[in-house]
């Protein structure tokens, strides 16, 4: 070997450790690998895709938390709210806030800055999530301080205890901020300190800000006067890593300890792999085929029932997805304490019959839209296939989501495969969506997955708007019950399944959990072996 060579050789090895970084991470410092592309600021009221919220839920507190993993949001958990109750008349929430709570600025947790807070959001009348607050308190008076630790809320309708808790755990348009610190960057043309919460935190959570370049690296350091005590992990530093092989690479080299970004056949190839551990928790989230009944043969609810019958959900989940999802059939997901665990079998015989007795023994013909990203174009051909089987000849048609959204949107379609994430974890979220429609026509006040289905079920509202107001959660659970059923029977849809969040970890990794709603991870009770 000549000297050039060797020295070509070590200059490779120093660039590829650059990269790679081949040795272990500190043990009390956390690395994970994250895509930053839709992240854009830090600025409270801003925050709503994943990513933030993710980020955000480290750095600022709610009232009201949900911690854990697959059954996080099973149980209603105190924030800085130490304790709360409802009004007989169900309309006001008064809230006792924690003392001792510190921000990290130093300053205490106060009603003030509660009020404060949700009055802010409240501002931001063009953010993008400030309607889950809104929906239920639509203007400042109706949050109003108390004494120096209450607060009272007033609500615009009656809601249950489980409900109002979802709607109050949202990060982002729930918030609570330090108002003395935001104030003190307030200017005339920047009222609500927008430009300096876009890089700073203001909030009283496990970690600081300490940095935020995007594209690069984002880096929280443990408060020490968070309290619930100092969590373990003192820093973590949430790299740019926006290619899921990049991830892989730089978790079997130990130089994150935290992949969060990698397809399901990565996560099939390291699941027996020494040193790597895979969690995974079904997802809030669904693929489902919607129907729409202003196409004559979907008036017939047989029909609809056939196609039911007709698709091989099994076939969809470990042969398409690989895995990477459960089967669920009802429109409340795996996970929610009101899910229901109904659906229909393969029964292609059964699908057929129904046919015959809805009057199209001879099929028909459809047109099925989807949209071009992985898995659609594969799950409509599945889709596709399970129907031809049955008579019902479908022509796939795949354009860009961003063309086909709009279709959807305006009932411009016959049959198509979609995707559908939940906001903030309530039965009443998910029903408003799949179940509430009183009419059908372009005069509809509410342009739900419903309304563009054309499908408005007599009474079914009347049942969403019970369950809503509904304080007995086991009466709540009952109502939630019956709508998935008669949806299951009668609605509009196929629901094929919960996407499964799935997140490789280094085995020294312990204490994560990851709940459905995957951006509600506290990475406060995460440590290292």
């Amino acid at each position: 070997m000549t000297r050039r060579y060797l020295l070509w050789v070590a200059t490779a090895v120093v660039l590829a450790l650059g990269v790679y970084g081949l040795a272990a991470t500190p043990p009390d410092t956390l690395v994970i690998g994250l895509n930053h592309s839709s992240l854009s600021d830090f600025e409270p009221a801003a925050i709503y895709n994943f990513e933030a919220v993710f980020i955000g839920g480290q750095v600022y507190e709610k009232l009201i938390e949900f911690r854990g993993g697959g059954d996080a949001f099973n149980t209603i958990q105190p924030g800085l709210a130490e304790s709360w109750e409802r009004s007989a008349d169900g309309l006001t929430w008064t809230y006792k806030i924690r003392s001792g709570a510190k921000f990290h600025s130093g300053n205490p947790v106060t009603a003030k800055d509660v009020v404060y807070s949700l009055r802010r959001t409240m501002a931001h009348t063009k953010a993008p999530g400030v309607w889950i607050l809104t929906q239920f308190v639509p203007t400042p008076e109706m949050v109003r301080e108390v004494d120096q630790y209450t607060v009272a809320i007033t609500t615009n309708q009656p809601i249950g205890d489980r409900l109002f808790a979802t709607v109050m755990s949202v990060t982002g348009p729930d918030s609570i901020l330090d108002s003395v610190a935001v104030q003190s960057h307030a200017t005339a043309d920047d009222p609500w300190a927008d430009k300096w919460l876009a890089t700073h935190d203001a909030g009283s959570g496990p970690y600081t800000l300490k940095e935020w370049s995007l594209r690069d690296r984002i880096v929280l350091e443990a408060f020490p006067g968070y309290w619930r005590g100092a969590p373990p992990i003192k820093t973590i530093i949430i790299k740019d890593l926006p290619e899921a092989t990049t991830q892989r690479l730089a978790l079997e080299a130990g130089d994150i300890d935290i992949a969060m970004g990698l397809l399901p056949g990565m996560i099939e190839e390291l699941r027996n792999k020494a040193g790597i551990s895979i969690i995974e928790t079904p997802a809030f989230s669904y693929a489902y085929v919607a129907m729409n009944l202003s196409f004559e043969p979907f008036k017939n609810v047989k029909v609809r029932q056939a196609v039911r019958y007709a698709i091989d959900y099994q076939a969809i989940v470990k042969g398409i997805m690989g895995g990477a999802a459960q089967e669920c059939q009802t429109i409340l997901p795996i996970g929610m304490p009101e899910h229901s665990d109904l659906g229909y079998p393969h029964d292609p015989d059964k699908a057929k019959q129904l046919l015959k007795e809805a009057g199209y023994e001879s099929g028909f013909d459809i047109e099925l839209l989807v949209r071009t990203d992985a898995p659609f174009p594969d799950l409509a051909v599945e889709v596709q296939k399970d129907l031809q089987e049955i008579g019902i000849r479908c022509k796939v048609t795949t354009m860009l989501n961003s063309v086909l959204l709009p279709l959807f949107r305006e009932q411009k379609f016959q049959i198509t495969v979609m995707r559908w994430g939940l906001d903030y974890p309530a039965a009443q979220s998910q029903t408003k969506a799949f179940a509430d429609c009183i009419t059908s026509g372009p005069e509809s006040n509410i342009k739900s997955i419903t309304w563009r289905c054309m499908w408005c079920p007599s009474g079914l509202s009347d049942w969403v708007a019970e369950a809503t107001a509904e304080p007995d959660p086991a009466k709540s659970e009952r109502l939630y019950k019956a709508i998935q059923a008669v949806t299951l029977e009668e609605g509009p849809y196929a629901m094929l399944f919960n996407f499964l969040t799935q997140i490789a970890v280094r085995a020294n990794v312990v204490g994560l959990e990851v709940p459905p709603i995957w951006p509600f991870t506290d990475l406060s009770v995460v440590s290292k072996k």
